[in-house]
């Protein structure tokens, strides 16, 4: 009897090791860059918030210009782009929360609730695409999110949520720059 149990144990204890080491990922993502790239090579911005117009901040010389929807556009606050792109570049993964799409309305990167931001280069290549959820109740400084074509959803060590779930018209400069920036009559 005695032999059994030993052969029993032996084999869930097998068993269990082959589940755990199934659900763990190849290599380790914590503490690796969300992602990579120079904050300098982003020549557009796209942020696409459900409920919201899409937002395209375009790089022109030093500073950018925002698109709205379709039927607004003006200069960008500039601080708060850069701010943006700076947060991205530093933001680190601090853990893997979830390796499938199951949850995602908890994380709040389902469709109706996620927010798309995409960067680009100057050619129109695509740097990086990122699905932002919630900040993790936790900590309220990490955030949740996928990038494309990912299963994972990662928690990355940067409040991401209030840089880009805002409303549309936050990412236009102040009326007295977009007034400063217009060329006169007389030029």
């Amino acid at each position: 009897m005695r032999k059994w149990a030993a052969w029993i144990a032996l084999i869930l204890l097998a068993a269990g090791f082959a589940l755990w080491r199934t659900g763990k990922p190849a290599r380790s993502l914590e503490h690796e860059p969300l992602i990579s790239f120079a904050p300098a090579d982003v020549a557009r911005i796209t942020i696409a918030v459900p409920k919201e117009p899409k937002v395209v901040l375009v790089r022109k010389g030093t500073g950018w210009q925002v698109q709205i929807g379709k039927d607004k556009q003006g200069l960008a606050d500039r601080e708060l782009v850069e701010q943006l792109l700076h947060t991205l570049a530093r933001a680190k993964i601090v853990r893997i929360v979830a390796h499938s799409h199951r949850h995602d309305a908890e994380f709040r990167l389902d469709a109706a609730s996620r927010v798309l931001v995409v960067l680009a280069d100057a050619a129109g290549h695509t740097l990086a695409r990122l699905k932002v959820g919630k900040q993790s109740a936790g900590d309220l400084v990490s955030t949740y999110v996928r990038k494309d074509g990912a299963d994972e959803v990662l928690a990355v060590d940067e409040a991401l949520v209030w840089l880009v779930r805002k409303p549309a018209d936050a990412w236009l400069a102040p009326k007295e720059t977009q007034k400063e920036d217009k060329p006169s009559a007389r030029d």
